[in-house]
């Protein structure tokens, strides 16, 4: 990987987006960027690891990359209940793509995934602003994307089939609630009704199963050079959840290779961009208050971090916030960072190793979830809430990323490791059975001796049969005798509770009487926290349990020492 990532805010003329560049190492001179436009709520979280993908892949190959987050998407400004938000998107794009000429870029590429394609399309509904466009699995249609959403959707508020007629109602799908107003604005976006191409060249990358012969032939008519080929790592990429989701490696370097084909002809520019000098902290108002968001590196890889904190810093005595992902199911871990600042507490939310922006370790792969280096980016976000500030730290994450945090192990500086929906038994994948002891003697030399599918097999036959508390269940207890606060919340049906409710230690009942271990369940959660007033209530009740236990802690360091009795 030769990719440099810089990230920083780039302001439109209703908000503001964070935006990232991938830099090909000691480039001068570029025939062309590429920008690359995602999706919005579920869609960007799905598509974010293989969007770095194909940024990185082009980087590699020379040829400059940047991607951005929409409003009201991830880390840019605004929410989906913004009544504008979808009009925003396509100023959004032409304004990334602005940036880039200003650099210097003669040239322009723009690759737009999924609902992407709509804003990238409608930038260019006046006049084209790339030289050519890629559409990945593209949305054609914003009326057909409602209905299809429709049918996705984990939770509605309404149980009515969305017709043509009236808007449907709000949609609730893997934890993020899509407005009426988002679903009518998307109504009339439709590629067919475009009266100009977007670009001179276009290709259109899809399944084999679904074909886009009636826009590439309205495209046609009205002059673009449009080409349709297949891709068939879309589904495992687009249609699986976030955790599953694989990165199209084939597909990527058949993209880098049209690209490269098509800017063979242009000439090599001069680039006039300064990285080091755009803007990497932005300040704003949340709910009434100002408060200040700066996009960090972490580590030695420059894990990609967002530190978020009161305007002017406040000297509250609260332990920070580690969010363990930078957005949360429905955005959750966003709102409750800038809920926490504009009460005055400070938090770093950030992205896995492997995930999103943030770079591969040294022979990892994409999207490693329930692995070893999971831990070890948690305690590299440790360590840089330790450079910045001398507090105790509460570690927040979801899911697998709870499940690191636990793995991660007690220090002096954490106060709290709270686990929503944490598994606390070993899962049926080989790679969370093979990751849950990384440096065991046992699985080394089992490692050469069985196939990985034998050796997840005997691994999971001796944990069924034993009966021992799976290893999340021991890290708990290390956490616990260390003094630190675990705070379990739970769907009420979630296989993690259950499991708990099966093997909690007796012991286990001291630490729930004094407060040290906190469980809490909610009826309509759901796994990835789909349920929004259930989440709601959830992170409204970690804010005051750890509000509480700040307070504790405070009191705790203000007690006079104790007199020992004189002597007799």
């Amino acid at each position: 990987m030769t990719a440099r990532r810089h990230r920083f805010w780039l302001d439109t003329p209703r908000g503001f987006v964070a935006a990232t560049w991938f830099w090909p190492a000691l480039a001068t001179h570029a025939k062309a960027a590429v920008v690359i436009v995602p999706g919005f709520a579920v869609e960007e979280r799905t598509m974010a690891t293989g969007l770095a993908a194909i940024a990185e892949a082009c980087a590699d190959a020379g040829i400059p990359a940047i991607v951005f987050d929409l409003e009201g998407v991830a880390q840019s400004a605004d929410t989906l209940a913004a009544e504008d938000i979808v009009d925003r998107w396509p100023e959004d794009v032409r304004v990334v793509v602005d940036h880039v000429r200003r650099a210097g870029f003669g040239h322009v590429v723009v690759v737009a995934v999924r609902s992407g394609a709509l804003a990238a399309s409608y930038a260019s509904a006046d006049a084209p602003i790339a030289d050519a466009m890629v559409l990945w699995g593209p949305v054609t249609s914003g009326r057909r994307l409602g209905r299809e959403l429709a049918l996705l959707r984990g939770i509605s508020n309404s149980t009515e089939t969305p017709s043509d007629e009236r808007p449907s109602s709000e949609i609730e799908i893997a934890g993020f609630a899509i407005p009426q107003h988002v679903l009518s604005g998307l109504r009339r976006l439709e590629l067919l009704k475009l009266k100009a191409a977007p670009a001179g060249r276009v290709l259109i990358l899809d399944d084999a199963e679904r074909r886009h012969d009636e826009v590439a032939a309205h495209w046609r008519g009205l002059g673009a050079d449009v080409e349709e080929t297949v891709a068939a790592g879309t589904d495992a990429w687009l249609m699986r959840s976030m955790d599953g989701s694989d990165v199209p490696v084939a597909d990527i370097d058949h993209l880098v290779g049209w690209i490269n084909r098509t800017i063979e002809p242009y000439p090599a520019d001069p680039i006039e961009l300064a990285l080091d000098l755009l803007p990497t902290t932005r300040t704003f108002v949340h709910e009434g208050t100002r408060i200040t968001e700066t996009l960090v590196g972490i580590g030695a890889d420059e894990l990609f971090g967002v530190w978020c904190e009161p305007e002017p810093a406040d000297a509250v005595e609260a332990s920070v916030r580690v969010l363990a992902a930078p957005v949360g199911p429905g955005r959750c871990f966003v709102d409750f960072a800038r809920d926490e600042a504009a009460a005055g507490r400070a938090s770093l939310r950030f992205e896995f190793s492997g995930s999103g922006t943030s770079p591969r370790r040294q022979g990892q792969i994409w999207n490693s979830h329930y692995s070893h280096a999971g831990s070890l980016d948690v305690a590299d976000a440790l360590d840089h809430v330790a450079e910045r500030l001398s507090r105790r730290v509460a570690v927040i994450g979801f899911c697998s990323s709870a499940w690191s945090a636990l793995q991660a192990g007690p220090r002096p500086d954490v106060a709290a490791v709270a686990a929503l929906n944490v598994h606390l038994y070993v899962s049926d994948g080989a790679s969370s059975a093979l990751n849950v002891v990384p440096r065991s003697r046992l699985l080394r030399a089992l490692d050469q001796r069985l196939s990985p599918n034998r050796r997840a097999k005997l691994f999971h036959r001796l944990y069924r049969t034993l009966p021992l508390p799976g290893v999340p269940m021991r890290w708990t207890e290390s956490l616990l005798r260390h003094d630190v606060a675990v705070l379990l919340h739970f769907d009420a049906h979630d296989p993690g509770l259950l499991y708990l409710r099966k093997r909690m230690p007796t012991r286990w009942n001291r630490d729930l009487h004094d407060g040290r271990l906190q469980l809490s369940t909610y009826d309509q959660l759901g796994h990835s926290l789909e349920g929004p007033q259930d989440r709601r209530r959830l992170m409204t009740a970690l804010s005051a349990q750890l509000s509480a236990l700040d307070v504790s802690a405070d009191a705790a360091m203000r007690a006079p020492a104790a007199t020992p009795p004189p002597r007799r």
